[in-house]
């Protein structure tokens, strides 16, 4: 209950921030690179093709890392449940000394959860490095092929053309982060319909609350 209160309402409060940019990243890298063909011509088109061969490189990192999010919380949720379970019976924690196993169940879940964060980490620092660099690919082909082709690489030309091609990868750094938080915000609304949905626990009547017949007097 608290890993949906806590953690699953804010992954789907957080995509609400980033929700647009969905549909406005495609079209401002359609705009930025509509404007370097017209400064650079053709010779945009090896930079292009630097792109399609990184993006499917950063979406399957991304999709790599979102199905570790899933693990994450899947451990988390368990951990959780460990803790609650010995908090809820700390009497008998202590009176029978189990101290010692219950810490050693709530780190072995704790250490699983945590070799997935690195993995998480992992991915993210990848996927950074990919999109970081991916400007200054594009930039090194587009300008490579430029001069190659005789064009002549001035002030008027380089500048504009490095604003554009740093422009494109503003939709191509937050794409990835948008449509991995979607994926996140759909895991996190499938628990917590599942939870919604799931059938209720009637706690069972203690016998201090059944209610007593009043006693009769006289005949």
């Amino acid at each position: 209950m608290s890993t949906l209160v806590g953690t699953d309402a804010a992954k789907m409060t957080d995509l609400g921030w980033d929700f647009h940019y969905i549909w406005a990243s495609p079209i401002t890298l359609l705009v930025a690179l509509a404007m370097c063909w017209r400064l650079l011509g053709p010779a945009i088109l090896p930079a292009v093709g630097v792109a399609v061969i990184l993006i499917p490189v950063n979406v399957a990192i991304t999709a790599a890392f979102t199905e570790t999010e899933n693990d994450i919380m899947a451990h988390r949720q368990r951990r959780m449940a460990s803790i609650s379970e010995a908090a809820g019976s700390i009497l008998g924690v202590k009176l029978f000394g189990w101290e010692g196993r219950v810490a050693r169940r709530i780190a072995r879940h704790r250490i699983r959860e945590l070799r997935h964060v690195r993995r998480f980490s992992l991915g993210v620092a990848s996927v950074m490095s990919v999109v970081l660099s991916m400007s200054t690919l594009m930039a090194c082909a587009a300008f490579g092929t430029y001069s190659l082709t005789g064009g002549v690489l001035t002030s008027s030309v380089v500048f504009p053309a490095l604003y554009l091609i740093q422009l494109t990868s503003w939709p191509l750094l937050q794409l990835p982060y948008v449509l991995s938080a979607l994926g996140a915000a759909c895991a996190s609304m499938s628990r917590i319909r599942r939870f919604l949905l799931g059938k209720e626990v009637i706690a069972a009547r203690r016998a201090d609350d059944t209610p007593t017949t009043p006693a009769l007097i006289g005949g």
